[in-house]
Formats: structure tokens, C-alpha cells, sequence
């Protein structure tokens, strides 16, 4: 049986929540310091201009990784995106 993250669906839920983990840390990194002038009304805007970023940033990736999903190869391909972007394998928090 193949482990979680290779299920390409669940490595692209992983991908798309790092990514989106990733930008919105930084956004708020940068709202506690050069930008906490703005308003929360600008705030909100430059948070839902990041999550519609990120969308559009993994849409292309998400729909390959799906399509490829019935490929032998792609257990090895999963393996190789868990890799490349530090996603670990799903339950690995649970203990």
C-alpha cells in the first residue's frame, strides 16, 4: 500500500496548504512590521489577494499532478514533489 503523501490528491491538499502557509506567514510577518499602518480593511484585501495568488499559482500543478494520478509513475513522481518542497508525508504529525 502506498503511503498518504503519494496519493496524488492528498500531496496536492499538502501543496496547496504549504503554499498557502508559506505566503500567508509572510504577509503577516509583514503586516506586524512595514505595513501594520494599514488599515484592516487593507489588510483583508492584501489576504485575499494572497489566497487568490496562491489559487492561481498551484491550479496549473494541482490539475498535472491529478491527471498523472493513474500513471505508474506516479508514486515516484509524488515522492519527487514531497521532496522538492519539504511536504511530509500526511499523519506524520499524529502520535
Amino acid at each position: 500500500m502506498l503511503d498518504d503523501i503519494d496519493d496524488p490528491p492528498r500531496i496536492v491538499v499538502a501543496l496547496r496548504e504549504r503554499t498557502r502557509s508559506v505566503l500567508l506567514g509572510e504577509l503577516e510577518r509583514s503586516l506586524r512590521g512595514k505595513l501594520r499602518h494599514l488599515s484592516p480593511e487593507a489588510q483583508q484585501a492584501l489576504r485575499a489577494m494572497v489566497e487568490a495568488a496562491s489559487n492561481k499559482l498551484m491550479h496549473e500543478p494541482s490539475i498535472r499532478l491529478k491527471k498523472r494520478a493513474e500513471l505508474p509513475e506516479a508514486p515516484a513522481e509524488a515522492e519527487l514533489v514531497r521532496l522538492l518542497f519539504g511536504l511530509e508525508p500526511l499523519g506524520a504529525h499524529a502520535a
